[in-house]
């Protein structure tokens, strides 16, 4: 009986994703922030911060970070939109309520959070700093990585963040949160520093394989800071002054 039931159920899911259409019924094909200060934080067994987004794209694509990065494929169903993640995992979550620049889902736990739709003007993958190619550094390492590959991790995290300030420098964002991305700097207004190995998120250290690469990609960017000096571009625009300087993050990584 329960591996009849194991087979409906994945018919079932199955079907959603032939029969429900990935056009933009509700109007939902957007990139969607936390934005939403009066809902709480704890969705879908994890913390939101002011950095967690979804970005479901109209092909039927979707990227997301809500405490752990995905991707893989979406369609609306009803009142509901269904998500089939790179692991063929399937996930569920009630549309509250959409409005153009608002969307307020529901978890299967009963927590409520509200999002913000914000502009991009990227369009393509290479230039969007939430697309799968530029956040591979937020996969989980399945294996001890070798030099080579912590360099490649680390050079995917200052690319994003080279997006990520192109991003708002494009599409004119008036505030950035810098804070809450899991990395081993620190942005301040004027510039970047490195932070102590104690000071390191736990999300971050949970990328890599284990503690010892963890130490490992610190010291690499260590010795760049401590070999080499960063130039800070003489400009008025603060995004501009970080672009450039992540850019010169990933040369000296290479």
């Amino acid at each position: 009986m329960k591996k009849i039931f194991s087979f409906i159920f994945f018919v079932f899911i199955a079907y959603q994703f032939t029969s429900c259409t990935f056009l933009d019924k509700k109007g939902i094909n957007k990139l969607w922030m936390y934005g939403d200060e009066m809902s709480s934080p704890d969705f879908d067994s994890c913390k939101l911060t002011p950095v967690s987004f979804l970005f479901l794209h109209p092909d039927g694509t979707y990227t997301k970070d809500f405490g752990s990065f995905e991707y893989g494929k979406w369609v609306t169903d009803n009142k509901k939109i269904v998500f089939r993640d790179q692991k063929n995992r399937t996930k569920v979550y009630s549309i509250k309520y959409s409005l153009p620049d608002n969307l307020k889902l529901i978890a299967a736990d009963g927590f409520v959070a509200g999002f913000d739709a914000k502009p991009f003007s990227f369009s393509s993958a290479v230039e969007d700093p939430f697309s799968l190619q530029n956040n591979s550094w937020r996969i989980p390492a399945t294996h001890k990585e070798t030099d080579k590959e912590l360099t490649a991790r680390l050079m995917n995290h200052c690319h994003f963040w080279e997006l990520y300030f192109t991003w708002a420098l494009n599409d004119d964002i008036d505030y950035l949160d810098v804070r809450s991305a899991p990395t081993l700097l620190k942005v301040y207004g004027n510039g970047l520093v490195l932070k102590y190995f104690a000071d390191l998120p736990k999300k971050w250290k949970a990328y890599f394989f284990d503690e010892d690469d963890c130490r490992k990609a610190n010291d690499m960017m260590q010795n760049i800071f401590e070999e080499h000096k960063i130039k800070i571009e003489q400009t008025k625009n603060r995004y501009k002054m970080f672009v450039s300087m992540f850019q010169q993050l990933q040369k000296l990584l290479q």
